[in-house]
């Protein structure tokens, strides 16, 4: 052949490329725009179907014949393979664009977002230093090139080669960037750098106190962006068969900053929208998500219609990521209607609880308050069992301070604040309150009636550890952020943002001329049946205890879980009233409703009981008398009944302990406790073994799952390159077959291989999963049998204590011959250590065998305690929690059950810890010095 232009088509074969075979796109002529004297070695050209340009290893490309003419789509000037790392300069828009790897996130100019990852590339103009991502050049133009006349502020001091050699600071920017920065204090404490943000996952995340499942997620998924740039995809089919939208056009999509309770995917670069709030964009109309780099980048065009199913935040009137401005006005209120709910039910129930505002609530409970105050927030009860619990309240109000498009204190005045405190901490808390009068009316007064209940809370930091500047570590990045292309600001000023928001917090006119506040009167708890009662007057409580102790419908202390197993079953109006565990000295009403079990908070004040206010009743029995007669419509309109049948605790079940008090029956009471005891542990030990095994092989048939769609998905590719190989092979020139050919037999072989393994994976399948399903048989056949046999070893513990019998008697008694395990001396003194330091306390369990603890004394908090543990060959440190008021110790703040720390060493020595934590699949195994002694010894 001479040398010139050629035409040619493409064959099928497989090339090598590093140690895999990889197939050639065929099937169309090619033009080839490169001259050459021989096909070999790799030409230019363009698919004359497709329109593209690419590079073709002439080897595997038929000659078809010489091209006199080139046509007007190929170039003059055929442009060369592209080296590995290019170094040319593009020209958009006047500028002199160079492409260069990101190290530290920088800003995009024309999208104001950040490229962050290890080794993205992204364009940097040589001239005025703008940077923007790979796909926002086509907007350049509106942005005048102009030379750098001065450097701008350097906010590092140390240079650095790669990610991995990140400072604790560097780390705190990429959180900001990324709408992490939440978690900064956390990252900051821990002192997270480069090498060890690289390192985290699921556990050491948990040990930061990041405990959210989807949290969690979204940022291991944005770490293994960072240092990877191949984070996991999930390509949705909703917008795949779309037109494409031209570069640098919207597609006629509605877009809005959109803040998602859980984990989204874009629907152009399919990898995860990460972040806390604000992750990404959503067209109104069509529901398409996507990054703010993403939306201009040949998006799919807006159908104009409703794709991808809509959230539960999707409503007409949606409360959270709206501007205050649209949702009161302070004329009439100081605050949105949730603000004030979510305070006012902090104030009465969550002043004294233990890290108010620091630890957030974990589950769905908190999804559903705010979606309850989105749908309808006059009508919200606070006091709905659901979200009751104050941490949960908090998290709520700090998501919707999260979400506000306009930040509390205003992204305009961010810098000017920062600037104020810097110049002048000392005398500058004039021009502070003045800058805070020139904020929009709704702002100034969101921010005063907040502060005041800051200031409220930070009154009770000796109940609730929450001190004027530990909420403002907690409030500083929510309530003052910089706009969104200056985030790097909150690692910069992340100390002077806390300085700022703590003198606010204190000095503020709302911390001044505040009424001494005592806690509300609690009545007097009725003592435990069976054991000896003072009655308090009726002066002081309203409340005659003794007649309350003798209603047949006063169950006392009783377990929910009890009353829940005596209440199966019941007529409508069945209930009970027994003491509340979450509010002392108030009650809890249990009652039976459309075959639903309702538990109903009965309130306490000013010596009236009520189920709202305001309270009437002068005692419980008052209360329970008047709705014999009448219907609980009145107080709830869902609740239209009566009480009327009592349960009686007097009453006595087919084989439940007999009526007869006399020696004999009492020995065989006892007798008949252990045997029950005996029993529940069996059973009870069963269980975990097989809720292990249940959830160990879920897992295992989850990545099955995996396995066999991977293995079905390679078994059609081979097949449909089978069918290709038929086709060419029969318009394939002569000397072509041959190689067509082996490369055919070669795809049969793999193809038979592939179905075998996928019937092995099938049947494997298929045995875990028949497995499972026993499992699960005989988990839910043990189920009522374990609840059933608490309840009676509930019972005769409690008759027994009614004859006289003491609490830690009948704690032995249920003991003896249980827990006793010879080979292990579970002494006290071989457990329990004084005041040690973590580091102390991981020195000594090193080395120690799985299961190995001790319980040590805080040094924090004097009188409380932690339980050390090794296992999985990590120290895991975990919180006793104590019940002051009953004396009662546990590790669950739903199962503070134990008298003593030797009795909840002795249950979890027995029971597994995996029911509280599924990663503490352990139990209280060996005590630490018993392990060291026999060590010794051996």
């Amino acid at each position: 052949m001479d040398s010139g232009w050629a035409k040619f088509q493409a064959s099928y074969a497989y090339v090598p490329a590093d140690d895999k075979e990889i197939p050639l796109a065929t099937g169309d002529f090619l033009v080839v725009a490169k001259p050459f004297e021989s096909a070999e070695g790799w030409l230019v050209g363009r698919n004359n179907r497709t329109g593209q340009y690419g590079e073709f290893p002439g080897t595997y490309c038929q000659y078809i014949g010489d091209v006199n003419e080139l046509p007007e789509i190929v170039p003059d000037v055929p442009p060369p393979r592209p080296p590995k790392n290019p170094q040319t300069k593009v020209t958009s828009g006047g500028h002199s664009l160079v492409k260069k790897c990101v190290i530290r996130p920088v800003l995009c100019i024309n999208c104001e977002s950040y490229v962050w990852g290890s080794k993205t590339e992204f364009f940097k103009c040589s001239e005025c230093e703008v940077s923007c991502h790979l796909q926002c050049t086509h907007n350049l133009g509106k942005f005048t090139c102009e030379k750098k006349k001065h450097e701008e502020d350097d906010y590092y001091v140390h240079l650095v080669s790669s990610v991995e050699e990140w400072a604790v600071e560097d780390v705190m920017s990429w959180l900001a960037v990324t709408h992490f920065y939440t978690f900064a204090e956390l990252f900051r404490d821990a002192e997270i750098d480069g090498s060890k943000l690289k390192s985290m996952n699921e556990a050491s995340l948990s040990e930061l106190g990041i405990n959210d499942s989807s949290q969690q997620l979204s940022l291991l998924h944005a770490i293994n962006e960072l240092f990877t740039g191949s984070s996991p995809k999930r390509e949705p089919s909703n917008f795949r068969d779309f037109q494409l939208a031209a570069q640098g056009s919207l597609g006629d999509h509605e877009y809005v900053v959109k803040t998602f309770n859980t984990l989204q995917w874009c629907d152009k670069c399919y990898k995860c929208l990460w972040g806390l709030y604000h992750q990404g964009l959503q067209c109104s109309v069509c529901g398409m998500c996507c990054h703010v780099m993403c939306q201009a980048n040949c998006i799919p065009m807006c159908p104009k219609r409703r794709v991808k199913g809509s959230t539960d935040d999707d409503i007409e009137a949606p409360v959270f990521g709206q501007e205050l401005a649209t949702q009161f006005r302070p004329s009439s209120k100081p605050a949105p209607v949730c603000v004030m709910k979510c305070i006012e039910a902090i104030e009465q129930r969550g002043m004294n609880v233990d890290s108010i505002y620091l630890i957030s609530s974990q589950g769905s409970n908190k999804y559903s308050l705010r979606l309850a105050f989105c749908q309808d927030p006059a009508n919200v009860n606070m006091r709905d069992e659901e979200w009751n619990d104050p941490h949960c309240i908090a998290t709520v109000l700090k998501m919707y301070f999260q979400e506000l498009p306009t930040s509390l204190f205003t992204e305009e005045k961010y810098s000017t604040f920062i600037q104020i405190f810097k110049t002048n901490e000392n005398d500058g808390f004039g021009n502070l309150l003045k800058e805070i009068n020139s904020l929009p009316k709704e702002h100034k007064s969101v921010i005063e009636y907040l502060m005041k209940h800051l200031f409220k809370v930070s009154k009770h930091q000796d109940k609730n550890k929450m001190s004027s500047r530990s909420l403002a570590v907690v409030f500083a990045s929510i309530l003052l952020r910089p706009k969104p292309n200056e985030l790097m600001k909150l690692a910069l000023n992340h100390e002077t943002q806390i300085r700022l928001l703590d003198l606010l917090i204190t000095e503020g006119e709302w911390a001044k001329d505040l009424p001494a506040q005592s806690p509300p009167v609690v009545p007097p708890r009725p003592a435990r049946l069976g054991s000896v009662c003072r009655a308090p007057s009726l002066e002081s409580t309203g409340q005659d205890l003794t007649e309350l102790k003798k209603a047949e419908w006063y169950w006392g202390e009783a377990s929910k879980e009890a009353v829940n197993a005596r209440m199966r079953d019941t007529e409508d109006g069945t209930f009970i009233v027994r003491d509340s565990k979450r509010f002392p000295g108030e009650y809890t009403l249990t009652l039976m409703k459309g075959g639903v079990i309702k538990l109903i908070r009965i309130m306490y004040k000013d010596g009236k009981y009520g189920f709202s206010e305001p309270l009437t009743f002068k005692s419980v029995i008052d209360l329970v008398s008047y709705y014999k007669d009448r219907s609980l419509a009145q107080y709830n309109p869902k609740l239209d009944v009566k009480l009327a049948h009592p349960l009686s605790r007097f009453e006595q079940e087919e084989g439940e302990v007999p009526p007869e008090k006399n020696d004999e029956y009492m020995t065989k009471m006892v007798g008949d406790l252990v045997d029950i005891n005996k029993e529940f542990m069996g059973s009870s030990t069963e269980y975990e073994k097989l809720y292990k095994h249940y959830t160990d092989s879920s897992e295992e048939i989850a990545d099955l799952q995996m396995i066999l769609e991977a293995q079905r998905s390679v078994i059609s590719m081979i097949e449909e390159q089978l069918r290709l190989h038929e086709h060419f092979q029969r318009e394939a020139s002569p000397e072509h077959r041959g190689l067509l050919r082996q490369n055919y037999e070669l795809l049969k072989h793999r193809l038979n291989d592939a179905k075998l393994e996928l019937g092995n994976s099938e049947r494997e399948l298929s045995n875990k999963t028949q497995d499972n399903r026993l499992a699960d048989k005989r988990m839910n056949s043990l189920r009522p049998k374990i609840i059933e046999l608490q309840r009676k070893k509930q019972q005769y513990m409690e008759v027994l204590m009614e004859q006289g019998v003491t609490q830690d008697e009948v704690q032995e008694i249920v003991n003896e011959g249980v827990y006793q395990v010879p080979d292990i001396d579970m002494s006290e003194e071989n457990w329990l250590f004084g005041r040690l330091s973590r580091t102390e306390v991981e020195h000594l369990l090193s080395g120690c065998p799985d299961g190995t603890f001790m319980i040590r004394e805080s040094i924090n908090r004097p009188g409380d305690y932690a339980v050390s543990l090794s296992y999985d060959s990590k120290v895991r440190h975990i919180v006793v929690i104590k019940d002051r008021d009953r004396d009662r110790y546990g590790v669950n703040e739903n199962f503070v059950v134990h008298p003593t720390l030797a009795d909840l060493v002795i249950h979890y020595h027995h029971n597994s810890l995996q029911k509280h934590n599924r990663h503490l699949a352990t139990k209280l195994v060996y005590p630490l010095r018993w392990v060291k002694s026999d060590l010794s010894q051996n």
